[in-house]
């Protein structure tokens, strides 16, 4: 059997549910289990003061994080992915990310205060939106991207 850590997960090779469920996701060496842990701590053991080992603070990166963005990532056939521990920081990061004639599309079931005010804020840029897309999301992702 392959190595976990060898396996590419490449999109010719596995199929989307294969690849949702482990791209990104490396065993835990402590335990063996096959699926990333929610880790809830927010600070790390550190080898010396300001050494840190691998992490060193849940807001800035962690495990559960890391192996999320890395699976979007793959499921999208992308170099990297992002996931965010607030939404706040989500909605900051994808007001600044694009340019003016991009188009963004988000779920129309984020937090009152960010949907409220995705609109004002991309219009300020020159950046179309659109948020209300639960009924049919992969219909209207062809359609902006046809």
């Amino acid at each position: 059997m392959a190595d976990e850590k060898s396996v590419t997960w490449a999109k010719d090779d596995f199929g989307f549910e294969t690849r949702a469920i482990h791209a990104g996701k490396e065993p835990v060496p402590m335990t063996g289990a096959v699926v990333t842990p929610l880790f809830l701590t927010s600070t790390f053991a550190q080898a010396a003061p300001g050494e840190h080992i691998v992490w060193a603070y849940s807001r800035t990166r962690n495990q559960t994080r890391c192996a999320f963005a890395a699976c979007v990532a793959n499921l999208e056939s992308a170099r990297f992915g992002f996931a965010f521990d607030s939404d706040c920081l989500g909605a900051a990061v994808s007001v600044h990310l694009p340019g003016q004639g991009d188009h963004v599309v988000a779920c129309d079931d984020m937090s009152g205060g960010t949907s409220r005010s995705y609109g004002p804020m991309f219009r300020e840029q020159g950046i179309e939106s659109q948020a209300d897309l639960s009924d049919d999301l992969i219909s209207a992702l062809d359609a902006l991207t046809a």
